[in-house]
């Protein structure tokens, strides 16, 4: 029959001539015929239904094995430079100042943080940043100290303010004001530029929610705190006679301060690690 010629063939190709020489040529004992004949593999046939079964559990488990790889972690470490500019037009030494011409300087700030992903719209992040500010005061009057103890002593019964408010001065040159309101005798020099810089380090803890989300950009808003460390608080008088000297210090900036946070944040992705965040 068919069947018998099929398997006749199928020992002929593993070097037998038929399956009764294969147990003949082996015919010691039963158990040598058992063992010869457990290790010839016939072959396994599958049905249809057996084989559309298989293909769907392959294809759920490539499923699983892709969805894990490609799962985003819940940690993620960024790091952001972006320039820092004070919007307002005050003096933030002084109020003393606000009738001079003030500049505000444009400065860079950086930082990294670190965020931890709650759900795919929520997220908690903390991080260390560097921020710098810088404004500039022109047309500013000097004087010295020796000048400034003649003043307070002519003028004592009139009031007249001596030192600008919030100076802390450390050197022998100090800020005349109501420079008009004294002899041209008094001045050091007249037409300077004095220039503040702060530096802090600050350090936020805050809470991201996703509001929208389409392919690249999302917007998200954004809650929570930063504490602040002051690490540089310089005042300097600069002019075109004697160049640049530190005068002093601010004196209403505090070593330490903690401020609340809140903000919308729009993000361009350009990939999965660069993107434009305005916030």
């Amino acid at each position: 029959t068919e069947f018998g010629d099929y398997w006749n063939n199928y020992y002929s190709n593993l070097g037998l001539n038929s399956r009764n020489e294969k147990l003949k040529s082996n015919s010691i004992d039963g158990e040598n015929i058992a063992y010869q004949a457990s290790q010839v593999k016939l072959p396994v046939v599958k049905n249809d239904d057996e084989k559309f079964l298989e293909e769907i559990l392959l294809e759920e488990e490539t499923r699983h094995i892709t969805k894990e790889t490609t799962k985003t972690p819940k940690l993620a470490i960024s790091s952001f430079v972006s320039p820092t500019l004070l919007l307002d037009s005050k003096s933030i030494l002084s109020s003393t100042f606000n009738a001079n011409t003030l500049q505000n300087d444009i400065t860079v700030s950086y930082g990294a943080k670190v965020s931890y992903i709650i759900t795919d719209n929520i997220k908690v992040r903390a991080g260390i940043a560097k921020i710098d500010l810088a404004q500039n005061t022109n047309n500013i009057t000097t004087s010295s100290v020796s000048n400034m103890s003649s003043i307070n002593a002519i003028h004592s019964d009139n009031n007249f303010a001596n030192n600008p408010e919030n100076i802390k001065y450390t050197s022998e040159i100090s800020i005349l004001n109501n420079a008009e309101d004294f002899p041209n005798k008094y001045y050091l020099s007249a037409d300077n530029k004095m220039n503040q810089k702060l530096e802090f380090v600050e350090i936020p803890i805050e809470i991201e929610l996703n509001l929208f989300k389409h392919k690249r950009f999302n917007i998200s808003a954004i809650g929570g705190g930063s504490y602040f460390i002051l690490t540089k608080n310089e005042i300097d008088i600069t002019n075109s006679t004697s160049g640049k000297l530190k005068i002093g210090e601010a004196s209403n900036v505090n070593n330490t301060s903690f401020s609340a946070n809140g903000a919308l944040k729009f993000e361009y992705l350009f990939n999965n690690k660069i993107g434009i965040i305005n916030s």
